[in-house]
């Protein structure tokens, strides 16, 4: 959220000074207003990029969450068929975002690319071999 603000809040006061800078022949504002103008709509544009697809992005991680908990759901204990490792590794992937998401949701630098429905999805684990202590 605070990058909307600086960006919002850049390009306003580069326009402010550009404008004053043209109007006045005492203050020459143009040169600086026009550079922040330019910074504020570059992050106003890079915010906007980033941020075009994030509903969708968060959809297609719920869906990969769920059909990975029901691979996880599914398998035996104890059983290995074959992929282990890559089901270890996507489980793992899946944990890192998942605590990004609940550590970074209310943060106001980064409120925009975070969700806190996603942070509160719970861990996923795979189940343990057959025979070790519960």
């Amino acid at each position: 959220m605070y990058w909307l603000i600086i960006g919002i809040v850049l390009f306003v006061l580069g326009l402010v000074l550009f404008i004053i800078g043209t109007n006045s022949y005492t203050v020459d504002t143009e040169g600086f207003g026009c550079g922040l103008g330019f910074t504020g709509a570059f992050i106003l544009l890079i915010v906007g990029l980033t941020t075009a697809g994030i509903k969708a992005d968060f959809a297609a991680f719920k869906t990969d969450y769920e059909f990975t908990k029901e691979l996880i759901d599914d398998y035996e204990r104890g059983d290995d068929y074959g992929n282990t490792f890559d089901v270890t590794e996507k489980i793992i992937n899946i944990n890192e975002k998942i605590a990004k998401h609940r550590s970074q949701w209310d943060s106001g630098w980064y409120s925009l690319w975070r969700s806190k429905e996603l942070g509160e999805l719970e861990p996923l684990k795979l189940p343990k071999k057959s025979g070790s202590a519960q």
